[in-house]
């Protein structure tokens, strides 16, 4: 089976680029093979090689022509000049990426470490909820319902539609893999995949952490919400 993606769809438009990387993993698991159509320019070329895409088609490979033919070996240079870019920007990218996960996973530990020394909660916090990229931070217990109010950012105050959710004391929250990860190895930051975030529909990333509060035979888990743009980008 070949399925088609107009590139068209994601030209400059970051959070459509990155659901066209999903969406092509996604459909090749399935057993096919994904063409992005609509290839005119470098940046589109660019996109198709990060989406990883089996196939591609536009006018930035060729125009069409009566006899079919092009050509071959400045296609090739251009295609190798296109890896060449890529392999460039992704070095980059893990570099950033890598310093703000270092980064965020510092300051989740330390804070960590203020709760253990029974700190009061939005004290403990702060210098994590002054970090720019923290959306809100709150607290589950070993069962995974939330036991503190959301601290959330000025900058992720939810829209209007969502208000009902803002209010998430006694959330369950266990089917969540980061829950389930960090019970499974306490004091380790645990950094989940992005997903769409509550309470105001963003695609975020959290980070969490089990650790002794109190009771020394009592976990509980912090976690804190960012954006998954910021973290990928």
């Amino acid at each position: 089976m070949l399925v088609i993606i107009l590139a068209v769809n994601a030209r400059n438009n970051p959070r459509r680029q990155r659901w066209l990387a999903r969406c092509v993993a996604l459909l090749r698991e399935t057993g096919a093979l994904v063409l992005l159509e609509g290839v005119e320019t470098k940046e589109d070329a660019l996109l198709t090689l990060d989406s990883e895409a089996d196939l591609a088609q536009g006018f930035y490979f060729a125009r069409p022509s009566a006899t079919g033919r092009y050509e071959e070996q400045a296609l090739a240079d251009s295609i190798h000049s296109l890896h060449q870019h890529t392999l460039r920007d992704q070095l980059i990218r893990q570099h950033s990426q890598s310093r703000k996960r270092n980064e965020l996973q510092k300051l989740l530990k330390q804070t960590a470490e203020n709760l253990e020394q029974n700190m009061e909660f939005r004290v403990a916090t702060q210098q994590l909820h002054d970090h720019e990229a923290i959306e809100r931070i709150y607290m589950l217990d070993a069962e995974g319902v939330q036991i503190v109010e959301n601290i959330s950012s000025r900058s992720s105050i939810s829209v209007t539609a969502y208000a009902p959710l803002s209010r998430s004391v006694g959330a369950l929250w266990a089917r969540r893999g980061y829950f389930r990860n960090a019970l499974e190895q306490p004091r380790q930051v645990q950094i989940s995949q992005p997903y769409l975030g509550l309470p105001d529909a963003t695609l975020d990333v959290t980070l969490s952490i089990a650790l002794h509060s109190g009771n020394p035979s009592r976990l509980l888990v912090l976690c804190a919400d960012c954006p998954a743009a910021w973290l990928e980008a």
